[in-house]
């Protein structure tokens, strides 16, 4: 192994030490992605479960300039790049409390990076 995919390895330990929440991903069993809050899960399958991750929020989002929204906002989940997440998917995420979470993926994950993936979501609801 070269001194740079040892270097790459010892930062993928690192970021994933940072991974405090569970999630199951699921997507659309039938073809495309799953568009809305509002689809049933009878719709979705699971493609990967209890998966450790990492939820940042991005930003609040102001609804009147002044006073900010704590029903919705932007995030980005950090997860191992080893998982194909298709865009669309649903992401159920418990955090290390107990609290469980539903975010909805924008797009790809972003697998550029040798110790992780980011996938950009949005918070749909607390379960």
């Amino acid at each position: 192994m070269s001194k740079l995919n040892q270097a790459y390895e010892r930062a993928r330990e690192a970021v994933t030490l940072l991974y405090h929440e569970r999630a199951t991903i699921y997507a659309n069993q039938n073809e495309g992605p799953v568009r809305g809050f509002s689809d049933g899960k009878k719709d979705r399958q699971a493609i990967a479960e209890d998966v450790p991750v990492k939820v940042s929020k991005r930003q609040l989002d102001p609804i009147d300039g002044v006073s900010y929204s704590t029903g919705q906002y932007a995030a980005i989940i950090l997860m191992d790049n080893s998982i194909k997440v298709p865009a669309g998917a649903i992401f159920e995420v418990t955090d290390m409390h107990g609290v469980k979470r539903v975010y909805r993926q924008a797009s790809e994950g972003y697998t550029a990076y040798p110790t992780h993936q980011e996938v950009a979501v949005e918070y749909s609801q607390q379960v």
